[in-house]
């Protein structure tokens, strides 16, 4: 770098030299040389890239030192415009390029193009390029006035600001050449500056008008005549308060505008009532006053305002207001709620009537108004007195916490009837609202309401056949029993409706989640009137409540619900059948002992059903529900039931005699020991069994179907006659 100290005339000699001695000398390694002598790059471009080559042969390494002249380069200055830059290229062998970048400034100054000097040493040999800089900032001005005017008085103006993009040079000129009564100075900045302007006294009854180039920019300037003489007295105009304005309070602030042909030179305003007249009070302002007046009275006051000029009598004008008497009203919030209409502290006029609304959120109920009145209206209207007070009691709505899913049944209190007893499901909201359907005599109707601020509700439901339900419900919001009660009749007969809250989820969950197998054993012993056999099925109990049944009963008739439980284990069951012209009812209620886990009074109403295979003539009975928890078994050796030996009992539906046969459990099968042919098979997944049996003495055979009751580590179930339900019972 010892070598770039040397002036320039004496580095171009030196890289004569050198290149010729390179050109003989390079032949396999190459030189290098600038891909241009000269760049162009945009000032906002951010950098520029130089390229360097490599010619005569690109075997072996060359490198190359690469700088930008910082000093006496070029018009360019460094760090200004440009960074400072330099590095070493090496090209290796086969390498024909090689590039470097030059950081460029993007400056807000306005300039003419500007160079850096770029050079490249390598084998003795000096090089160089230059890159030109293209500014980006064109000029822009601003002047702070488009207009000025002056007083007929000589003097001079506000100086106008000017504001120029920096580097940009302006200038002031005078276009109206005649206005030699406008004087001009300036003083000029890098980014602008300012002029001032002065004026001689103007003598004309007219204005005087100039135009100047201030930057460019167009500024009008006018110099006012002298005012004519003072002939015109002034006027005064009062804007508040307005005519006839009612005031609330005994001070007021007087407003308004006064003018004048040459100058207004005094306002002053005084009260004058039943009490006399107060002293004027001079105002604040002249073209635009105000003046503060106290000591108003009930009734009519008048406010009198002076105006003066300098030669003229002075003008009055007179303004009426009327003051009425007013007291603050004292509101309030007990609780969570809002009242609107009105607001605390808010001035009323004694003796008129108001209206004021409470208003609550979702989470809270209006609990009704206290204080100088007591009401529960809302909105309440009132007449205002001196001194009130009100208060908006608000209390937390009682329906949040006991919202929810509500199922149950309702029946007369004692007996059940098929047309008097049914399934009831409601929705409650958090606010009381209620909606949902009503199961009668396989009819469902539906209902909605609102329950009141205490739980109670009434519904009546038109029926196009039958006289109108009417439905009454209380819903308990204290206690925590989680229960709707009430009642629904139709004139001829009253039902007790009871419907549970369905509280189980996936985060309390139930604890008789599970697997189940229900039985509902016939009377073996008046088969012909009703069903010996017993009806069976499975029931599964999710997390969150949900209990499905699946049946069938001992007449062969399906069945099936889903339902929720209630939190003490009580689960709804209700299923029209045939078409809604029979059902089946009752309550089942959860509780674990050693032989069972639910049970319940099951109602059956059948109604007569001509050409039925089975009691055509139905019937109407009440059976005992059984039901037990199924544990499938993991394998063969897992006893699905406790015991190896024992016997299957037929029974009723039409045989002549009943009969059994003995039988083994091995390996969860079972295995015939009698002498009449028996084929039995059990579903271990489920507890279900199905089998068929040849009556003894005869090659009648009978299919039967039934379920384990691992509770009584038995099992029932049916077969059908020619027009009865016999009984199968499985047990040890």
């Amino acid at each position: 770098m010892k070598f770039l100290s040397k002036t320039r005339a004496e580095l171009l000699l030196t890289c004569l030299v050198l290149l010729a001695g390179a050109l003989s000398g390079s032949a396999q390694t190459g030189t290098l040389r600038f891909s241009a002598s000269s760049y162009s790059v945009n000032e906002s471009a951010g950098s520029v890239l130089v390229t360097v080559t490599r010619g005569n042969g690109t075997a072996g390494t060359i490198t190359g030192d690469y700088t930008t002249v910082d000093s006496g380069g070029g018009t360019a200055t460094v760090d200004a415009d440009y960074e400072p830059t330099s590095g070493t290229l090496t090209f290796g062998p086969g390498v024909s390029k090689q590039t470097f970048r030059v950081p460029i400034v993007n400056d807000t100054m306005h300039e003419n193009a500007e160079t850096i000097l770029v050079t490249l040493f390598f084998n003795d040999v000096f090089l160089e390029a230059r890159i030109s800089i293209q500014d980006n900032d064109a000029c822009s001005f601003a002047v702070s006035t488009n207009k000025v005017t002056f007083g007929a008085v000589a003097g001079t103006a506000d100086q106008l600001i000017v504001t120029a993009t920096p580097g940009c040079e302006w200038t002031v000129e005078n276009t109206t050449p005649a206005a030699t009564w406008l004087g001009i100075s300036w003083t000029s900045t890098n980014t602008g500056g300012e002029v001032e302007l002065s004026f001689d006294n103007n003598g004309e009854t007219f204005s005087r008008n100039a135009t100047l180039l201030i930057a460019g920019k167009t500024v009008n300037v006018t110099q006012l005549p002298l005012p004519p003489p003072d002939t015109n007295a002034p006027v005064v105009v009062i804007r508040s308060p307005a005519v006839g304005a009612r005031q609330t309070n005994d001070t007021l602030v007087a407003t308004g505008t006064a003018s004048d042909n040459v100058g207004v030179t005094l306002v002053e305003a005084r009260l004058e009532n039943s009490e006399g007249v107060s002293d004027y009070i001079v105002a604040d302002g002249l073209n635009n006053w105000s003046v503060p007046l106290a000591g108003l009275l009930p009734g009519t006051n008048v406010i009198r305002v002076l105006v003066r000029d300098a030669a003229n009598p002075p003008v009055e004008f007179t303004r009426e207001v009327i003051f009425t008497e007013v007291s603050t009203i004292a509101l309030a919030t007990n609780g969570t709620g809002a009242v609107s209409g009105l607001r605390n502290g808010q001035l009323l006029d004694v003796g008129k009537t108001y209206t004021v609304r409470a208003a609550t959120d979702r989470t809270h109920l209006f609990a009704g108004w206290s204080g100088t009145l007591v009401s529960t209206n809302n909105p309440l209207t009132f007449t205002m007195q001196t001194g009130f007070v009100l208060a908006a009691n608000f209390v937390i709505h009682p329906y949040i916490a006991v919202a929810g899913s509500y199922n149950g049944l309702f029946h007369e209190a004692e007996t059940n009837r098929h047309e008097s007893s049914g399934f009831l499901s409601l929705n409650v909201t958090a606010l009381g609202a209620y909606s949902g359907r009503l199961t009668l005599g396989g009819t469902r109707h539906s209902l909605s309401g609102q329950f009141s601020n205490d739980g109670f509700a009434t519904n009546t439901i038109p029926r196009t056949e039958n006289t109108t339900l009417t439905v009454a419900l209380q819903i308990a919001l204290t206690g925590g029993s989680d229960q709707i009660l009430g009642s629904i009749t139709d004139g001829d007969w009253a039902s007790d409706l009871r419907c549970d809250r369905a509280t189980f989820s996936a985060a309390n969950p139930a604890p008789q989640a599970g697997r189940y197998t229900v039985i509902i054993p016939g009377n073996d012993s008046n088969a012909a009137e009703q069903p010996g056999g017993a009806g069976f099925g499975t029931v599964n109990v999710n997390a969150a409540g949900k209990v499905k049944l699946s049946a069938t009963l001992a007449d062969g008739t399906r069945l099936s619900q889903s339902a929720p439980l209630a939190k003490d284990g009580n689960w709804p069951l209700h299923v029209p059948l045939h078409g809604g012209r029979g059902s089946v009812i009752s309550w089942v209620g959860f509780a674990e002992a050693d032989e069972s886990d639910f049970t319940g009074l099951f109602s059956w109403f059948k109604p007569a059903i001509a050409g039925a295979r089975c009691y055509p003539a139905g019937f109407g009975v009440d059976l005992s529900l059984s039901g037990s928890r199924y544990h499938a078994p993991t394998n063969n050796t897992d006893p699905i039931l406790n015991f190896t030996e024992g016997q299957i009992q037929f029974s009723a539906g039409n045989l002549a005699t009943a009969f059994e046969n003995t039988l083994r459990l091995t390996n969860n099968a079972i295995v015939n020991l009698g002498t009449n042919r028996l084929s039995v098979s059990i579903s271990r997944g489920n507890g279900l069994f199905s089998g068929r049996v040849t009556q003894p003495g005869t090659n009648t055979s009978l299919s039967f179907r039934g379920a384990l009751h691992q509770g009584l580590n038995q099992g029932w179930g049916h077969f059908l006659g020619t027009d009865q339900s016999g009984q199968v019972r499985l047990a040890e």
